[in-house]
């Protein structure tokens, strides 16, 4: 008897070579990794200590500095000293950083100073002469003070606007947190949505905030949508006074416009010049001036269709101003300018298409409305049109080269493509162009993070904040950046406040989970990210049909993995199964199914039941995720959603187990991602000395893969895996007795080699090709085999079945290559999958039966059994598979395959035959899924297939 303890008495004994290879696997990732984090603690030391400074600066920005007492132009990145004195001129605003978390938004006509501490620790004092500002501030624990001429307060992670005039009056507006204010006739605390009303000689008054809205108004972003040649000017020409502004308007330069705009002239202005005016005072957020200038009557037609333009960009872009309720497609005429203005107005009432199909008609229409492409440009890239937004890009900058959201756009498609290097650049120069856009920021701010300068990115997202505080989204990458940092207070006041401010987003509610889940809260999580999930729809605002499902799978993919995670397993393969069926592309939905089939799979290896759904789901994954952006290691379950913030290049990941029986399982794992690249290096080992004698098995696979881009939307991915098993008697048996002493297994695989291609045509098109080669090798060696015998008589019929005990020496040599092709598209309500795949092999089979010649009945040769066969094994099948949703709760799902398959009859139990045999079959396949409510979902399917022998079930790509 075969004692496998004696044999292998611990598992360093046995193959030196092999542990000696892991054990300088991890030492050499432990000093990669020791190497590399120096580098990168270095790279943030050096990183500038936050101070007062200049954010942005919009017309006619001064400041007096207390050393030199001169006036200087401000200028975005200028460091303010103590004593500085800012101010704005008239249709001129800015924004400071008073400290590493506290900003200040000025509106037109303010002056205020900056003031040393009042004590050591405390923070700079702002002095507010008159004028307005906002503050946004979220520093903990310290107090941020500020003082007017009759009232003084400090900040306690607040959100408030002040203003204050010359006879000593003012107004504070809180919208978020809390301020506490003493005057000389009195104190008061104000929190959100209070307001707070001093005067000379009274006591303040505290009264509710009856309009939220007008509070940050001019806080908002206006586009431009004026199409200047639509303007009817007295003369043939603009007059010259009016040039400079207008040329800086159609370049796209509205810092420029405004400040280059003439005044207002006492004896009026024709209509041309008073619509210019209205146009690029909204460009700048006066929205009371604007709406002033255009309640005006014209005397011209097509003067009071640009003002009616104007009017609905102020009533769809404000606050509460979106909403799929009264759309009227007939409401506005037929200029340039209000083609643009109902593109908003579509978008704004959700409807996407139509307001992609306003921006086409208004470019098309004009070669140098450059508002107008910059647009269209915008709604292709919500579609995911990524070509088709280059193009219209192009012609934008073409015609207006200093239009700022132009350059945004540009720097978000770079950032799509992996190269946040050139994405910073363009945000850079959008910033140069515009510091007061908030996207200009809130772009630089993820680039920063894709560079790993998680400091300034912060920064630069609080600086976006400040410049819109009414959006949601913004509010919710903040908190993400927040939490990014381990601020997790901050990151949920964020989120919290982005759920006020939009209760219909998504995006605060899947980051609030992820941070439920990253604290081990999972209850909370999964309830926020259903609620994540139900309101993903109302995303429609911004993106397509076809990337909302993408947004809704990936919601489900996280979902299942809180669900798996908190033991339902069954919720969570619904999930997982629901995330698919939003998007088949979504290679994180792939990938949590694959890690969830993983799971099932037998260590051991003899149960092979999950083995074709785990590599199928996961060659899907790694074909479909993108190179440079997600991991290709098989032990990361999710990729996360917000990708946009991994900044670590490279990852090291060791998992190691040991329990008193003796099992040791240990899984390391080393992946990076780099700009159009990514790789992955994973060594699984297990040994478990089993229950029983000779019950043992060892284990050890090395799987390494690489994936890059060849172009924009071409990528190849390269893997190799290396496998070495050695088992006894692995099998399980109602009675332990029953199992083998003697049997010992090997397989090996040296190597499984793949190649795999990815070409995106457009969103939704999809082309897979997936070639593999394998050589792999099973040996099986056992005394005391058991091998029933047949026994026939002299007719030839069968008589009996005796078992005997043979001595087997067995090995099977399998060399072949599988070949499959797919192409995938996704339309809004359906799906079509259709493929072929080609797979051959030589199976060389060495099959030898020994028994003593003495053993009794002396009715065998000698030997019983030796035998060579070399059978061959092809397979080609031609498949086709189509999902369509009927209704909002009613899909189908129809498919067919046609295979014909030639396989060895037997090359599996002694004594084997080199005969084959051929199959041919169709196998339709048809099924519905109806889901009457939200949380019941009725099945009903048929399907036929046909099985397969070695490898060409499990390597395939076929649904």
């Amino acid at each position: 008897m075969m004692n496998v303890t004696e044999k292998h008495p611990h598992p360093l004994a046995r193959r030196p070579d092999r542990w000696g290879w892991i054990l300088c696997f991890i030492f050499c990732n432990v000093i990669l990794c020791a190497f590399v984090h120096p580098l990168l603690q270095a790279a943030d030391a050096q990183m500038p200590t936050p101070q007062t400074r200049i954010l942005s600066a919009q017309g006619t920005v001064d400041i007096f500095r207390g050393e030199s007492q001169l006036w200087i132009p401000a200028k975005v990145n200028m460091p303010l000293a103590f004593g500085d004195i800012v101010r704005t001129g008239r249709r001129s605003k800015a924004a400071l950083q008073m400290t590493d978390k506290t900003l200040i938004k000025i509106r037109q006509l303010t002056s205020m100073v900056i003031q040393a501490p009042e004590s050591k620790g405390k923070q700079p004092l702002l002095n507010l002469r008159s004028g307005s500002v906002f503050f946004f501030s979220r520093e903990s624990p310290k107090e941020v003070p500020f003082r007017t001429s009759l009232s003084s307060g400090a900040i306690r992670g607040t959100e408030f606007e002040l203003t204050a005039i010359e006879n000593g009056s003012s107004t504070l507006t809180m919208v978020d947190g809390l301020v506490d204010l003493s005057t000389p006739m009195g104190n008061v605390s104000a929190t959100g949505g209070e307001q707070v009303v001093i005067e000379p000689d009274q006591s303040p008054r505290k009264t509710p905030m009856l309009n939220p809205e007008s509070v940050i108004q001019w806080t908002l972003y206006y586009p431009g949508i004026l199409d200047t040649s639509e303007l009817q000017w007295t003369e043939v020409a603009p007059p010259e006074i009016w040039k400079a502004a207008l040329n800086a308007y159609n370049l796209g330069n509205l810092p420029q416009a405004i400040t280059s705009m003439p005044k207002a002239s006492d004896q009026g202005e024709q209509e041309a010049a008073r619509l210019l005016r209205a146009a690029i005072w909204l460009a700048h957020g006066e929205v009371s001036i604007t709406e002033n200038a255009l309640d005006e009557n014209w005397n011209l037609g097509r003067h009071a269709e640009l003002s009616a333009a104007l009017k609905s960009l102020i009533q769809k872009l404000s606050l509460g101003g979106r909403s799929k309720d009264n759309y009227n497609q007939a409401q506005l005429g037929g200029t340039r300018t209000l083609m643009l203005a109902r593109s908003y107005h579509a978008q704004a009432s959700y409807h996407l298409e139509e307001a992609l199909e306003w921006a086409q008609r208004a470019a098309e229409e004009s070669t140098t409305f450059g508002y107008a492409w910059a647009r269209l440009a915008e709604l292709q890239f919500s579609f995911g049109n990524h070509q088709r937004t280059k193009e219209a890009l192009e012609k934008a900058i073409e015609i207006s080269p200093e239009n700022a959201q132009a350059r945004i756009l540009e720097g978000f498609i770079q950032l799509a493509n992996k190269h946040p290097e050139a994405a910073l650049a363009s945000m850079q120069k959008a910033v140069e162009l515009d510091s007061g856009l908030s996207n200009a920021w809130f772009g630089k701010g993820l680039a920063k993070f894709k560079l790993g300068q998680t400091e300034q990115a912060r920064q630069d997202l609080q600086a976006a904040t400040i410049l819109e505080p009414q959006r949601a989204l913004l509010r919710s990458y903040l908190g993400k950046a927040y939490e990014t940092d381990n601020e997790w207070i901050a990151a949920i006041r964020e989120l919290d406040r982005a759920k006020i401010l939009d209760p219909n987003d998504p995006t605060p509610w899947l980051y609030s989970a992820l941070i439920q889940y990253q604290k081990n809260a999972l209850i909370p999580a999964i309830t926020e990210l259903q609620e994540s999930v139900r309101l993903n729809n109302n995303r429609s605002i911004y993106r397509s049909r076809s990337l909302l499902d993408k947004d809704q799978s990936i919601r489900q993919a996280n979902l299942a993995v809180m669900y798996r995670d908190a033991q339902m397993h069954a919720w969570s393969q619904r999930e997982a199964t629901q995330s698919i069926e939003n998007d088949y592309t979504n290679a994180s939905a792939h990938l949590f199914l694959a890690n969830s089939y993983d799971a099932l799979r037998d260590p051991r290896q003899l149960n092979l039941r999950y083995e074709t759904p785990w590599a199928s789901e996961l060659f899907l994954a790694q074909l479909l995720m993108p190179a440079g952006s997600a991991s290709l290691s098989r032990q990361i379950s999710q990729n996360e959603y917000t990708a946009l913030f991994d900044q670590q290049p490279f990852h090291l990941i060791n998992t190691t187990e040991y329990q008193s029986s003796g099992l040791w399982d240990q899984s390391t794992s080393h992946f990076g991602n780099m700009p159009g690249f990514s790789y992955a290096l994973d060594v699984d080992y297990l040994r478990d000395p089993g229950q029983r004698p000779n019950n043992d098995v060892e284990n050890l696979s090395v799987w390494t893969s690489a994936k890059f881009n060849l172009t924009p939307q071409d990528e190849l991915m390269i893997q190799a895996v290396y496998s070495d098993y050695e088992s006894g008697d692995a099998s399980q048996y109602h009675s332990q007795a029953n199992g083998s002493t003697t049997q010992r297994v090997e397989e090996d695989q040296e190597p499984l080699l793949f190649l795999g291609y990815h070409r995106v045509w457009h969103p939704g098109s999809h082309t897979l090709f997936l070639a593999s080669y394998f050589d792999d090798t099973f040996r099986r060696r056992d005394p005391g085999s058991i091998v029933p015998v047949i026994d026939r008589n002299a007719s030839g019929a069968i008589t009996g079945v005796n078992p005997f005990t043979f001595d087997l020496n067995y090995q099977r040599k399998l060399q072949g290559f599988s070949a499959e092709l797919q192409q995938i598209v996704k339309t809004d309500q359906s799906t079509i999958i259709g493929g072929a795949r080609y797979q051959w092999a030589e199976v060389d089979t060495f099959a030898r039966l020994d028994r003593p010649g003495t053993a009794f009945p002396p009715v065998f040769s000698t030997p019983p059994a030796n035998q060579n066969v070399s059978p061959d094994l092809d397979r080609f099948s031609v498949y086709g598979y189509h999902y369509y949703q009927l209704t909002e709760k009613l899909m189908s799902y129809f498919g067919a395959s046609a295979e014909t398959q030639r396989y060895p009859e037997n090359t599996e139990i002694p004594p084997v035959s080199s005969n084959e045999k051929t199959k041919a079959q169709l196998s339709p396949k048809i099924g519905l899924r109806y889901r009457p409510l939200d949380q019941t979902t009725l099945r009903a399917a048929y399907s036929k297939s046909l099985g397969g022998v070695f490898f060409d079930q499990s390597i395939r790509l076929e649904p």
